[in-house]
């Protein structure tokens, strides 16, 4: 099958090991039968190191030596050698693009075409790609993570050629030409390349070792208790977030626990990955190293869930406080007109009886200018003298000219 990412680590009846996150597509091509090595004589091995002084993602899981064991898709698989039985099974192996460019190339993972991957070679090496092994740098770990420079190596060592690398190539003793009275017979012995890619180990004593599981069982406490208040706040969070009401106070405190639990993992992290080197610098056995390892993706899968919790309360915390703005904003504006209704309704009130007085004035003025325009009317006893009828009219404009 092709390789795909899974979430975590398994193996029966061993402890969970490191493993990148995600997962790969779920259509799978129908598992590939290893085919036998065209020539034994030629078999490679590989010896994988790295240059990180630190290990935060248990990189040590991939580290050793790793023998040629089959063909796989025209390319030799590799296993790594064990050095106990707390190991987990680790191989390389090429993939070809029956399923896609973005899943074609070198990779890390449990069994060759299975489930479980953990780094994939993004780099492109004439030099490899003809002799048809791993290329030395360019490896993801996880294999969906971006590549760091130096954090894992692969270096080839074949027994009928140099070893493939992009770095300095160690050099093999080389013994002097033969002469003529003592030419060997046959052919001449293939010398043995032995590069000082892993400095031998200094087995711990007794003491040490006791010390060194006390650690490991006050690391293994400390993460799972981390474990356990993440998985608390996260409760917590999702009860707040199931509310009917969303309230910004209770959001407010449910980022605040987030982002403090973020930070505990994150300085468990630190805490774990500063253990993890010092163990390795008092050459700890893979055994105790695996055991320290294997907790570095319990911590990071604590890091993502609550990362993906604390992202949703910020957008339903912003939802809220945005609400908010809006609910003042209409709220003010109601209560500005109101306000101005308010205003208006006063100063009509003020200005009503001075109103009042003018109309009433007016009023009067109209009736008595009825009253002195009656006086115009002719009738058979009015006297309809010129001077009569110019007295009448002003009368009535002087009273008119008085209101007007």
């Amino acid at each position: 099958m092709a390789p795909q990412a899974p979430g975590r680590f398994t193996r029966q009846p061993q402890p969970q090991m490191p493993q990148a996150p995600g997962r790969r597509p779920p259509r799978l091509p129908a598992p590939v039968k290893r085919e036998v090595s065209e020539s034994a004589s030629r078999s490679s091995r590989l010896r994988v190191y790295t240059e990180a002084e630190q290990d935060d993602i248990g990189i040590s899981t991939l580290l050793g030596e790793y023998t040629e064991q089959g063909v796989n898709h025209g390319y030799p698989t590799y296993q790594k050698v064990l050095e106990n039985s707390d190991e987990v099974n680790v191989f390389v192996y090429f993939w070809d693009s029956r399923d896609g460019p973005e899943f074609s190339g070198w990779w890390f993972g449990d069994s060759v075409g299975g489930q479980q991957v953990w780094s994939r070679s993004v780099e492109k090496s004439e030099a490899a790609d003809k002799a048809k092994v791993p290329p030395s740098r360019g490896w993801r770990v996880p294999w969906d993570a971006e590549c760091v420079e130096g954090l894992l190596i692969v270096e080839v060592m074949d027994a009928m050629v140099q070893p493939v690398t992009n770095g300095p190539t160690p050099t093999a003793p080389t013994a002097p030409p033969p002469s003529k009275a003592n030419k060997p017979q046959g052919p001449a012995p293939v010398p043995i390349i032995t590069p000082q890619l892993i400095k031998p180990k200094i087995q711990p004593t007794d003491s040490d070792q006791s010390v060194m599981l006390e650690r490991i069982k006050l690391a293994s406490d400390r993460v799972a208790a981390a474990e356990a208040e993440v998985e608390q706040a996260i409760a917590s969070t999702r009860r707040t977030l199931a509310a009917q009401e969303l309230e910004e106070s209770s959001l407010a405190d449910a980022d605040t626990a987030l982002r403090s639990q973020l930070e505990n993992v994150q300085n468990e992290q630190k805490q774990l990955a500063k253990e993890l080197s010092e163990a390795r610098a008092a050459n700890c056995s893979q055994s105790n190293l695996g055991e320290l390892a294997r907790m570095m993706p319990r911590l990071r899968q604590s890091l993502v869930k609550v990362e993906a919790e604390l992202a949703k309360v910020k957008n339903n915390l912003a939802k809220v406080r945005a609400d908010a703005v809006l609910a003042k904003q209409r709220v003010e504006a109601v209560e500005a007109a109101a306000e101005a209704e308010q205003r208006d309704a006063r100063a009509f009130q003020a200005a009503l009886p001075e109103a009042m007085e003018i109309v009433t004035q007016a009023e009067d003025a109209v009736e008595t200018v009825a009253i002195l325009a009656a006086a115009m009317s002719v009738d058979d006893e009015t006297d309809t003298s010129e001077a009569h009828q110019v007295q009448a009219i002003q009368d009535i404009e002087t009273p008119a000219a008085y209101w007007a």
